[in-house]
Parts: C-alpha cells; structure tokens; sequence
C-alpha cells in the first residue's frame, strides 16, 4: 500500500461533492472508508452496512452497541481505534465532534489539518477543530 495520506486524500477528493444518504454515505460509513483508505482495512466494516433508513441505522446502531458491549458510539470506537494522545490530533484520525440532532449524539469526521471533514447534505464540510473534539488515530485498529 502506498502512502497513508495520499490514499486518503484521493478517496476524499472522490467523495467531495456525495450528498450524506443512509447506508451509502453518512458519517459511520465515511469514517470507515477513510480508515480503510489510509490502512487497507476498515475498523468498524461489519458496524457501517445492513441499513437503508434513518430507523433502519438506529436499530442497527443500538444492535451493534449490545453486541460489542458498548454504551455509546464513543465507547464503541474506543474498543476499535486507540484514542489519540494530542490535543489537536494528527491528520487522517477519526473525529467524533457533538451533534445534538444525531441519535448518537455525534457526527464522525476525519482531520484534514486544523479543520475535519464531515458528510453533509451536499458533499464533504470542513469544520475548525476545537482541541475538545474526541479523537482516534488510526495506525491500527483493534477489531
């Protein structure tokens, strides 16, 4: 595999302008596709497939927190992707920032440098990291 970094920004640069849908392109299935893009292997593939709606992937979600004994998405990713040790975290990390309008409570991006991109309604959003933000970096996964 080449370099970590190009990969991710060539499978960025694909997904630029792909509208957030559910079970094709929205924060779980983006996050894991930039794992996958910088490590050659997803960290939550069996996590982010098998919904079509927003009830189907809530269903799917409380699922999957029970069968890998989590209490929240946080929890979950914690038990697949060490947490980063940086205040700001280093490029290409999994970022979970508060999102009060998602069921789980975040919305998953990926750093880019100081800002992270996040699937919106229209294609990628470039959001200013605040250094509160949780964050995991994805040199190896646990799964």
């Amino acid at each position: 595999m080449g370099d970590p970094s190009v990969a991710l920004a060539g499978y960025l640069d694909a997904v630029r302008d792909k509208p957030f849908e559910w079970g094709i392109h929205d924060c779980m299935i983006f996050a894991n596709a930039c794992v996958k893009a910088q490590t050659g292997s997803g960290f939550a593939d069996d996590w982010a497939s098998g919904y079509k709606t927003i009830r189907q992937c809530l269903v799917h979600h409380i699922t999957k927190l029970r069968e890998v004994g989590a209490r929240d998405i946080v929890d979950a990713i914690d038990k697949r992707l060490p947490r980063s040790a940086y205040k700001f975290a280093p490029r290409g990390s999994i970022v979970a920032m508060p999102a009060p309008e998602s069921f789980t409570g975040y919305a998953l991006g990926v750093v880019v440098s100081h800002r992270a991109a996040f699937v919106g309604p229209n294609g990628l959003s470039f959001v200013t990291l605040s250094g509160n933000d949780i964050a995991w970096e994805v040199t190896s996964c646990r799964h």
